[in-house]
């Protein structure tokens, strides 16, 4: 991880392997970061010199200061530390490291108190510098001054937390804006659409072309018209692994132009294209929101489960859901039960099943078997006549 830092694809492929093995990777730390990335307790911090925004020269030095003691809080931080300015304290704030000393929650208080923060280390290391001066000026009995209390914030609600962290991080560490979505992004997306970091200098890259799916959650939305003055857009689209673009075509951009909207996830079909090492383009051709799409493109529900008492009882569960659906819908659940030790699979399908395909199914699921081992089984994508170009 600490080799691929600069190379946001193949560290965010690193970080997803080391989730499958539960190793999980932390936010930077204040009090344990390292430099680079570190492995502690079955756990790997992130490296404090992958923070946007503070610099290798800083790194060094809260490495070196904090060896003496911890920092005790973020005043503490801001008194000893040699090279703490308003660019730097954001960075730290936003990416976490200070959750350890001052929680989660109080990311959007510290970050509200920022001035605050400095001028209160100004203020303490200006009288020092008084005292060092004039040793006499000042006996036992003046008081210290005390830190004063954080500016009040309303508590960041997740999205807007996560991406901070990305912000600063290029990646989301402590939740993702998709994670709700996890098994239906997934499911429905046809190809890995992550540019490679791996072989910059090569010239010859494999090309994709074909008709599938993708989904995400759309972060950037541009339109232009097109020579015969109709309005086309592209929308880049953030997934777990990377971006790519949508491109509606004046036919597509009428019909699905409502859901073309920053902060809305959809799923789309059409024609995708990747050169080498650029990114993706997708020529739309349908365009739903997540929840629409579900219905639209599911034709069963596949259900991971290890061989063990606890998930089996949860069989009883599922059964309950089935009987109390007010959704006669007819549906498939796929059961792949696996045992590690015995290297035992056998797979079953329930059909006539009486529960819907939806979203509110989909996270009845995750919440029983986690959202790894659920996934959609999805209708094969249907080419209808591709929006033309103007």
């Amino acid at each position: 991880m600490t080799a691929w830092m600069d190379k946001q694809a193949t560290l965010v492929s690193l970080i997803e392997e080391a989730n499958k093995y539960n190793i999980k990777v932390l936010s930077p730390d204040i009090n344990t970061s390292d430099t680079n990335f570190i492995a502690k307790k079955g756990k790997i911090f992130f490296g404090l010199a992958g923070i946007k925004g503070v610099g290798v020269v800083a790194v060094d030095n809260i490495v070196a200061v904090r060896k003496e003691k911890p920092f005790n809080s973020v005043f503490d931080f801001a008194l000893r530390t040699e090279h703490c300015n308003k660019r730097i304290l954001e960075a730290l704030i936003c990416s976490g490291a200070f959750d350890s000393i001052h929680t989660i929650k109080s990311r959007s208080q510290l970050f509200a108190s920022v001035d605050l923060i400095l001028d209160y280390s100004k203020k303490v290391t200006a009288r020092n510098n008084n005292e060092i001066d004039d040793m006499f000026a000042v006996d036992d009995s003046t008081p210290t001054i005390q830190p004063p209390s954080l500016i009040f914030a309303p508590d960041w609600d997740d999205f807007e937390r996560i991406n901070k962290e990305m912000e600063y991080l290029n990646f989301y560490l402590s939740g993702h804006p998709l994670d709700k979505y996890y098994p239906i992004i997934m499911s429905l997306n046809s190809v890995n659409l992550t540019p490679s970091d791996e072989d910059e200098d090569e010239t010859n890259k494999e090309s994709i072309s074909i008709y599938g799916y993708v989904s995400g959650l759309i972060n950037g939305v541009r339109k232009r018209e097109d020579k015969n003055k109709n309005t086309i857009a592209f929308a880049q689209v953030q997934t777990y692994s990377g971006s790519f673009e949508l491109i509606f075509w004046s036919d597509a951009y009428k019909k699905y132009k409502d859901i073309i909207v920053e902060g809305k996830v959809i799923c789309c079909q059409g024609k995708i294209e990747k050169e080498g090492n650029e990114m993706a383009k997708v020529s739309v051709d349908e365009a739903y929101e997540i929840s629409e799409a579900i219905s639209r493109y599911t034709e069963g529900i596949e259900l991971k489960i290890e061989q063990n008492s606890e998930n089996i009882s949860k069989l009883d569960v599922i059964k309950e859901y089935h009987n109390n659906s007010l959704n006669l819908n007819n549906s498939k659940i796929f059961f792949n039960i696996y045992n590690n030790e015995t290297a035992y699979l056998q797979k079953y399908c329930a059909t006539n099943i009486n529960i819907s395909y939806s979203l509110d199914t989909i996270i009845f699921f995750v919440e029983l078997f986690e959202k790894e081992n659920v996934a959609l089984v999805v209708k094969p994508p249907t080419p209808t006549p591709s929006s033309k170009k103007n």
